[in-house]
């Protein structure tokens, strides 16, 4: 595992110091399962297959972000035990959701530049808006109606009757600046 720690961090390295990203970086989680050697792809130079195995018995799941622009993955980081993650958690990281803190792992060198995540449910949440808005990183997201801070009351107040309509909510900060938003459409049920 260490020996793949350090080509995962060495890649990061190398990508943090010779890529620029455009504006807007995705991020997932992936799942890589190892099939080991033989079978047809190997006549074809490939040492093994990459298949979607939520949580495979002998392989890894992956994160990582990618430039939105060009697709070029900018930070990989490979899932490992809770404790070594905990072991490796900031000071900063501890104080919120853990999606939200691998979430700012995974763009703190993007932090500052304004540019914009998009990320799949399982990193986003109000928190991880709020903790990304407080690094100067734009956020968008679906975010599941479980979280802590997700505003259940006003959007069920919400008047919903048929497949397509749809309205929305915005947070004014002090300053009268609207620094959030969030959209509700109703399908076969509300989202």
């Amino acid at each position: 595992m260490f020996l793949v720690n350090d080509f995962s961090e060495a890649i990061n390295r190398h990508r943090s110091a010779h890529v620029n990203p455009a504006e807007t970086l995705c991020v997932d989680e992936s799942i890589s399962k190892w099939y080991g050697k033989g079978g047809g792809w190997t006549s074809v130079v490939l040492p093994m297959y990459v298949a979607i195995d939520r949580k495979p018995e002998n392989g890894r799941e992956l994160q990582n972000v990618a430039c939105g622009r060009i697709g070029i993955m900018m930070h990989l980081s490979i899932v490992t035990t809770a404790a070594d993650q905990a072991a490796n958690l900031s000071a900063t990281d501890l104080g919120v959701p853990h999606c939200t803190a691998v979430l700012q792992q995974l763009v703190a060198p993007s932090v500052g530049s304004g540019c914009i995540v998009c990320a799949d449910s399982y990193f986003s949440s109000t928190e991880a808006a709020e903790e990304l808005l407080s690094l100067c990183v734009r956020f968008i997201g679906v975010v599941k109606t479980a979280h802590r801070l997700f505003p259940m009351e006003r959007i069920l107040s919400r008047e919903l009757r048929a497949r397509g309509d749809n309205g929305a909510m915005v947070h004014v900060e002090a300053t009268g600046t609207a620094d959030m938003m969030a959209t509700l459409w109703f399908d076969r049920s509300r989202r």
